[in-house]
């Protein structure tokens, strides 16, 4: 039996393998020429989390995505975007915005982008990030911030 190309699934294959080896090779490159130390050293402690960004603490789920931040600035997202494709990204805070947060290691940076800061509802906080709607309980102390409804 012979195989059949598919010319637009082999270029997305072949665009993702280069991104892959090229990535590979940078971060080897970069380690090889002493420039790897640098860039641990300069992303050794991430940004702390502001206080006007406390409430981004903690985890939050929704339809395709699970994000979760740690006091000290580790950032965590997952998405499943179906056809078993997800995405997981593990890493420190660089920089905090009115509009989102940036998220990487040395110069590959990715911003998320908020377009629903947090919001606390009915004792449910909610959040939307990068297009996805997230949510997460409060807790006793995120109940004190609740404004009255009355």
């Amino acid at each position: 039996m012979g195989s059949v190309y598919c010319p637009r699934v082999g270029v997305m294959m072949f665009r993702r393998s280069l991104s892959v080896a090229l990535l590979t090779a940078g971060l080897s490159s970069l380690a090889c020429t002493g420039l790897g130390s640098a860039i641990e050293d300069a992303t050794v402690a991430p940004e702390p989390v502001p206080d006007s960004h406390l409430d981004y603490i903690g985890v939050w789920e929704g339809e395709g995505a699970r994000m979760e931040i740690s006091a000290d600035s580790i950032f965590r997202w997952e998405t499943s975007l179906g056809n078993n494709r997800t995405t997981s990204v593990e890493a420190p805070v660089q920089s905090w915005h009115d509009t989102g947060l940036n998220v990487g290691l040395g110069p590959f940076v990715k911003t998320y982008v908020v377009t629903r800061p947090p919001t606390l509802v009915d004792g449910v906080w909610h959040v939307t990030v990068d297009g996805f709607e997230l949510s997460r309980p409060s807790s006793s102390v995120d109940d004190e911030l609740e404004p009255d409804a009355g």
